[in-house]
């Protein structure tokens, strides 16, 4: 299965729709979108700042962000199936669809997360594809990547990735790629691919 995520902010971009154009080359595998909140999550932390709210609710109202950018996505893209649990999730590969994740579900009954915003949609995306087993993790941005780098600590510490995921991308033994927005091309190219070669060290 591959899990791409499309950052948030590529909402305020011209790319989004040739990203969705190019998942929809997933017809016949087995894919899942996961989005990031991008402006709607922008206004939960404004909102935090301005009242005071603790981190917990905090970080379920960004969950119903990235929701948000879900059905947006949906709306742009009616071939992505919006899917709030498991259940759901089979149902839509069964049929050979493509998925789009409703995380406040699926994250319901993780224990073991962090519910601050040291665990956001990046974060969220490297554990989905580890508990589902995934071979292949795409994240897409829209700023810029570091021109050289090895380990995702690395992106981490430049502040491109949140603080919970070189920890959570450990469980996740298939390859990552990160793509910038404008990388359609590239990414095509690689899911053309039989596998993806030379995967990202962590």
């Amino acid at each position: 299965m591959w899990v791409v995520k499309l950052g948030g902010s590529l909402l305020q971009g011209p790319w989004l729709m040739e990203w969705l154009l190019a998942i929809r080359r997933f017809s016949d595998r087995n894919a899942v979108v996961v989005t990031g909140g991008g402006a709607f999550a922008d206004q939960v932390r404004l909102a935090q700042a301005r009242t005071g709210m603790d981190d917990r609710l905090a970080h379920h109202l960004a969950l119903i962000a990235m929701e948000q950018v879900a059905w947006l996505c949906h709306s742009m893209a009616p071939w992505l199936v919006p899917v709030r649990d498991r259940r759901q999730l089979a149902e839509v590969q069964s049929r050979g669809d493509i998925a789009v994740l409703l995380p406040t579900h699926f994250l319901a009954t993780e224990t073991g997360l962090p519910r601050d915003w040291s665990l956001t949609s990046d974060s969220i995306a490297a554990w989905f594809a580890a508990a589902t087993n995934a071979e292949h993790l795409c994240i897409v941005k829209s700023c810029a990547l570091p021109a050289h780098f090895t380990t995702t600590a690395e992106l981490e510490h430049a502040g491109i990735v949140d603080a919970a995921f070189p920890v959570l991308v450990q469980s996740f033994h298939g390859d990552i790629r990160f793509y910038t927005a404008a990388h359609v091309c590239t990414f095509l190219s690689d899911i053309n691919r039989t596998s993806m070669s030379d995967p990202l060290p962590l």
